[in-house]
């Protein structure tokens, strides 16, 4: 059975593109994303990575200043691999915000 951690609140901030890391690894847990809400200072394509790959999503676009929220099902929406970083990858340099809900999960 897996045991999750107290939800942690990330801001989410970043004008990188490629992967920008938003969860450092753990060793031994999984990064369990509870919620998100992300929005795009302009068109760009975004997606969530568990470490460097395999890819948690497809490529979203998003569209200026439209937010992308999703809630928290009973179990979460997106889970990395044992010990990998949660991962945010833009294909372009565009200020992307937003927040995301997150546990670890042993």
């Amino acid at each position: 059975m897996a045991v999750l951690s107290e939800p942690q609140f990330l801001p989410v901030s970043t004008a990188s593109s490629g992967n920008t890391t938003l969860v450092a690894g753990v060793a031994g847990q999984k990064v369990r994303v509870l919620a998100m809400v992300i929005v795009a200072a302009s068109a760009v394509a975004a997606k969530f990575v568990s470490g460097a790959s395999p890819d948690l999503t497809g490529a979203m676009s998003l569209t200026t200043g439209r937010a992308v929220m999703i809630g928290k099902p009973p179990f979460g929406i997106i889970e990395t691999a044992v010990g990998a970083a949660l991962t945010l990858n833009l294909s372009g340099a565009v200020q992307t915000s937003g927040f995301v809900v997150y546990a670890l999960v042993t």
